[in-house]
């Protein structure tokens, strides 16, 4: 099945693909959970086609699960790792990851926290193998 598009549908699309966290110019909770989510749907190979500037957004952090973040630490270019690490040396970025984890949380029906582990996990992923994201 073949689909036509046309140019602005096209850039629309890529877009969306390697800059989510555009779409929502809000700084806003929703936005950011939004973005999260988004990021979150992406398979393991999808998060090398994000733009490596997305990863100084907390909302795109939020939404990297332990595949994702495997998939970093072997397969993306080192620019990628420098503004993860950047971006985990800062204070409010961390905490706004948590509030998102958390935010994500409290949608769900029975009082989950498992995203709020999800970005633990990441973490602390990170932080045992920072030899990785440093080279």
């Amino acid at each position: 099945m073949s689909i036509d598009l046309d140019t602005t549908e096209y850039i629309s699309i890529i877009d969306l693909i390697q800059s989510p966290y555009l779409i929502y110019p809000e700084n806003d909770m929703r936005s950011k959970k939004s973005v999260a989510y988004l990021i979150l749907q992406k398979k393991s190979f999808e998060i090398l086609i994000v733009n490596p500037f997305g990863f100084n957004f907390d909302a795109v952090i939020s939404g990297i699960d332990l595949k994702n973040i495997e998939i970093i630490a072997k397969k993306s270019p080192k620019e990628y790792k420098q503004i993860i690490l950047k971006s985990l040396k800062n204070k409010k970025i961390l905490e706004d990851m948590e509030k998102i984890a958390k935010s994500i949380d409290e949608d769900l029906v029975n009082n989950s926290t498992q995203n709020q582990a999800r970005v633990k996990n990441v973490i602390r992923y990170i932080k045992d193998n920072l030899p990785a994201f440093q080279f």
